[in-house]
């Protein structure tokens, strides 16, 4: 929720996590998993207004997701496909390399974690991601703004 709050517009990143919200309570609760899933719809369809590229990787992203849990009985590991959804709505409405880079490193994290069980040699992708992250900078290119200040009091006691 964090990382939808934070890297996409709050207004849109909040409606997302309500949806989700709302999709696993009704799912616990009731069990039609597939019938809340078109909650997801409705909320793209509140997105499509502003943005036809952003609306039509969402509803991709819900048929894949749907398909895999259909088709294959992946609905745990199948959720991971709206990461790969959130990294590329954070490029394309919030031209955020950062927030791309770290939704990347999370998604690579428990792709791994959740389908190989890589959890201990895979959260090395954090320090690459930091580096990564740090190197384009989006405000300036340095990874450490160091400035020098002169002491001209102390100057100029050296001076006499």
């Amino acid at each position: 929720g964090f990382l939808l709050i934070a890297t996409m517009n709050k207004k849109y990143g909040s409606m997302l996590l309500m949806t989700g919200a709302i999709y696993a309570v009704l799912g616990v609760l009731f069990g039609h998993w597939l019938l809340f899933g078109l909650i997801f719809l409705v909320a793209i369809g509140l997105i499509a207004g502003r943005d036809e590229i952003l609306a039509g990787v969402w509803i991709f992203t819900v048929a894949i997701y749907l398909l895999l849990g259909i088709m294959f009985d992946l609905w745990h590991p199948g959720w991971l496909v709206f990461l790969v959804a959130i990294a590329i709505s954070t490029i394309v409405e919030e031209k955020s390399l950062n927030g791309f880079i770290w939704i990347t490193a999370i998604s690579s994290y428990l792709f791994l974690g959740f389908i190989f069980s890589l959890w201990h040699p895979t959260w090395i992708v954090f320090i690459v991601a930091t580096a990564i992250s740090a190197y384009f900078d989006e405000d300036d290119n340095k990874i450490v703004n160091i400035s020098v200040k002169e002491n001209k009091e102390y100057m100029n006691k050296e001076e006499l």
